[in-house]
């Protein structure tokens, strides 16, 4: 099986494309997120930024702030239902909650600016069907702290709030070198330097 190669940077359809602009417009010019990257690959980053602090719903309603997941490993995923590469990306992030232990590890799927009864309709849709937390961002909020240049991108968290790895594009989430990495920040202390 192949993965998916490609990304949603400029391909939104006509009434996505300004949340695209929004999300260009938005983007954070910093070192400590570097923009070159081949489509998929895992980058580490060495400076370890801070994760930007976000509050939102579910699509159960349920509310979700970042910053009171520390002591837990983060995968953030930031996607739309209209990026066919964020679709192809989603089954293995179910299969790498499934490989991974539930209360040291979180998965955040982050939907950018779709309404909750689309994302609601797309998640049934997935087989498997996702047990991780799929949140909204219809007004955008979070993803104007995180560069999100392109969809899909996946940033990783350590136990302390850390940002320690970015891909860019979509890739399989469930592969030996991610379950890895994860097993390894779950491990570490909360205060390690990853």
């Amino acid at each position: 099986m192949q993965p998916p190669r490609d990304d949603c940077s400029g391909r939104a359809p006509r009434g996505r494309r300004a949340v695209l602009a929004a999300l260009v417009a938005s983007c954070l010019a910093s070192a400590h997120w570097p923009a070159s990257a081949r489509a998929g690959n895992l980058v580490d980053l060495a400076s370890r930024p801070a994760a930007p602090d976000f509050v939102l719903q579910d699509i159960d309603g349920r509310v979700h702030r970042l910053s009171q997941m520390r002591g837990a490993v983060v995968l953030i995923n930031f996607w739309a239902s209209w990026c066919a590469p964020c679709r192809a990306e989603m089954p293995s992030l179910e299969r790498l909650r499934q490989r991974v232990d539930e209360k040291d590890v979180r998965i955040l799927a982050v939907n950018l600016g779709e309404r909750r009864e689309a994302v609601t309709r797309f998640a049934a849709s997935l087989d498997p069907a996702p047990t991780f937390d799929i949140l909204l961002d219809r007004e955008l909020h979070a993803s104007r702290s995180w560069p999100t240049r392109v969809l899909p991108i996946t940033y990783i968290v350590d136990k302390g709030g850390r940002v320690t790895h970015v891909s860019r594009g979509a890739r399989y989430w469930d592969g030996a070198e991610v379950v890895e990495l994860i097993h390894a920040l779950s491990r570490a202390p909360e205060d390690a330097d990853s």
